[in-house]
Formats: structure tokens, sequence, C-alpha cells
């Protein structure tokens, strides 16, 4: 008894009897088990994805979420694997899973097959923003996504959105200024956009000259504040009689 019948260079215990494509033909006599368009003996009886299934009876080999029979036999990449069978059909650096079968530029190739998938003319696997076409490649908050891609540009823990929402900058991680981040802002209850956080400066008369200073984050109302500028101009006019 031929331990092969289909020639395929899988013996027949490995493939068994059933009919994995259910063409009426049982995979141990079908050359194409998974009926994929590539052939068993191509496809051997290996388990890419180490999913359980034997590459030659599996739809989708390599486990990327795209069926061999779109991604074929072909080697783009020239490393020994078949597309159907390498997680990174084009060798960008960028999984095939990631990529998707899209043709972001239309330029009539996959994005698993094209090295440049959004034709900025940076290759997949150093541009920032694989997808979308980005020649400048601008990382304000160095977190390695671009910000033409990134929904929180400036890295403050808010999103572009909600800023723009809320009237905050998206490209300023502290939009009013007083060292205290938008996101840290936001997380404690204060504003964002006030510096102050709702409280008046305080203006004082102190030291021999007379001098007017302001205290930052006291409370005090409009009126103390007028009495203060008003002693100190009463102070000068004494000192200039005298």
């Amino acid at each position: 008894m031929d331990p092969d019948s289909d020639g395929d260079g899988i013996d027949d215990a490995a493939e068994g009897s059933e009919d994995t494509d259910g063409d009426g033909t049982p995979d141990n006599l079908d050359t194409d088990s998974d009926d994929d368009g590539i052939d068993d003996a191509d496809e051997g009886g290996e388990d890419t994805d180490g999913d359980g299934t034997t590459d030659s009876e599996d739809s989708d080999s390599d486990g990327d979420g795209i069926l061999d029979t779109d991604e074929g036999g072909e080697d783009s990449d020239g490393d020994g694997a078949p597309d159907s069978q390498d997680v990174d059909s084009d060798g960008d650096g960028v999984l095939d899973a990631d990529e998707g079968s899209e043709d972001t530029d239309g330029d009539g190739t996959p994005d698993t097959l094209d090295t440049d998938s959004d034709d900025d003319g940076i290759a997949d696997g150093e541009d920032l923003c694989v997808g979308t076409a980005d020649a400048e490649q601008g990382d304000l908050d160095a977190d390695g996504i671009g910000d033409a891609c990134d929904d929180d540009t400036d890295g403050d823990g808010v999103s572009n959105a909600t800023e723009t929402d809320r009237g905050l900058d998206p490209n300023e991680p502290d939009s009013d200024g007083d060292g205290v981040s938008d996101g840290e802002e936001i997380l404690a209850g204060t504003d964002p956009l006030d510096p102050y956080n709702g409280q008046r400066q305080v203006y004082s008369v102190t030291g021999s000259a007379g001098l007017c200073t302001t205290t930052p984050g006291r409370t005090t109302n409009g009126t103390a504040a007028l009495l203060a500028l008003l002693s100190l101009v009463a102070i000068r006019r004494r000192r200039t009689r005298g």
C-alpha cells in the first residue's frame, strides 16, 4: 500500500481521510486539501501558526488573518517562505496582520506586499504612521507614534478630541503654563486653562521701602487689593512731602 496516495509528500496517516475542503475527495487523495490554490506538496505538513492544523489543511497557514488564497504561494521578499506562510510577506518589518490586505495608496499592490503602503516616501519599517501619508514624520511627544496618527499628540494623557472640545491646545501638554499638565489638572479637578485655578492674586505692601508685591495662589477680594495699592500711594506721598 502506498503511504502517500496523492503523492504530495505528506503521508496518508498524517492527512487522514477527512475532506477539509468538502470537494468529495478525502485529504489523503486530494493534492490541495484546503482548496486554497496552493498544492499540499508546496504547503507541506508543517503547522506554521501553531494552531494544531497542518498548513495543507489550514486556510490561513500563518494565522495573519489573510487567507492563503489571497496571499498565494509566491515568495515576495525572497526569504524562502511563501507569502501564505510568511507573517511579513514584503519583509518591511511590519507584520501582515497589522498591515492587512487593503491597498492604502491605491497603487494596485496590497499593503502586505507594499514596502511603502501609504506612498509618503517613507518605508513602512521606518514610518511613524504606517497607513497614513506623513512625509514630515513629526513626533511631538516622542512616543514613537507620528503626530499625524497620534490621538494624543502632546502626550498629556488627554486625547486631541477632548482637548479641542475643552478649548485646550492639543499640541501643548500644559495649556495654561502653570507647570501642571492638562491631564493631571483634569484628574485633580482643577482648570487646565487657569494658572491660578480660580484664586486671585494678593497685593500687599511689604518692607521698609513700601514695595508692592504679588502672591499667587492666595485668596483675597478686590477691595483688599485696592486698599493695599492706596496704602502704597499714601506712603509715597508722605515721603515726598517730607
